[in-house]
């Protein structure tokens, strides 16, 4: 995940540089990424209703490893792809990614592994990435048009699902709005994801503060009574 400094850096000089500005994400990710089998291999222990709804699919594949462990039925997969929740997926994917960007003349920058330039037309094209999330700028349009036909290639089919693409001068891009469209200048708007940890608050907030913190934020007050369950849920 390309960090916060990183994402508004380049933000600000993509608006200073007058580029063009695309965001795209990457359909099912994960499940595009294979697992390697050429070492350590990942073995998923699936249980209960699922077990039935795959043998109801597809009986043939898996109603002979079907085993039991005590009543419940139980099938152990060997994985040939990442799925989401896995613990490796992530790194999967990013190995992926990058080697594949790397393959058209991208470069990691060293200092964020997930922000990458390259040189097209004798101008600096640059991709910020968080897993399938995808932010590519370019004083150029027809090099951000390049890029998205290369990414539906790699990554789009009617399958598993087309690269979706926002262009233009607004962007909802990683819970930021990413406003370019003052000349020169990058705006950056986090309310509409505030007020909508407000509106989804199942109490109502009252009250207003200069800042988030108190000098009790760090204290725990051991005579306070616990949370219900409602709520301990709500705060987790």
């Amino acid at each position: 995940t390309a960090s916060s400094e990183a994402i508004l850096i380049t933000g600000v000089v993509e608006a200073k540089q007058h580029r063009d500005i695309m965001t795209l994400d990457i359909p099912n990710a994960f499940v595009q990424t294979p697992v390697p089998q050429d070492g350590n291999k990942i073995i998923m222990k699936i249980r209960g209703a699922l077990v039935d709804i795959l043998c109801a699919i597809c009986p043939e594949v898996y109603e002979p490893y079907v085993t039991y462990e005590g009543k419940n039925k139980v099938l152990y997969v060997l994985m040939l792809k990442a799925l989401y929740g896995m613990m490796v997926a992530s790194i999967l994917y990013y190995k992926k990614f990058r080697k594949d960007i790397e393959s058209i003349g991208f470069k990691v920058n060293p200092y964020d592994s997930c922000v990458a330039n390259r040189t097209v037309n004798g101008k600096q094209h640059t991709v910020t990435w968080h897993v399938d999330d995808v932010k590519s700028s370019h004083v150029d349009p027809k090099v951000n048009d390049d890029f998205h036909a290369w990414c539906e290639k790699m990554y789009g089919n009617s399958d598993i699902g087309h690269v979706t693409v926002t262009r233009g001068p607004r962007h909802d891009y990683l819970a930021m709005i990413l406003d370019y469209s003052s000349p020169g200048v990058l705006k950056v708007d986090m309310k509409y994801y505030i007020d909508n940890m407000l509106s989804d608050f199942a109490y109502k907030v009252e009250g207003t503060t200069n800042h988030p913190w108190t000098e009790k934020l760090l204290k725990i007050d051991k005579t306070s009574p616990r949370l219900d369950d409602e709520r301990k849920a709500l705060f987790h």
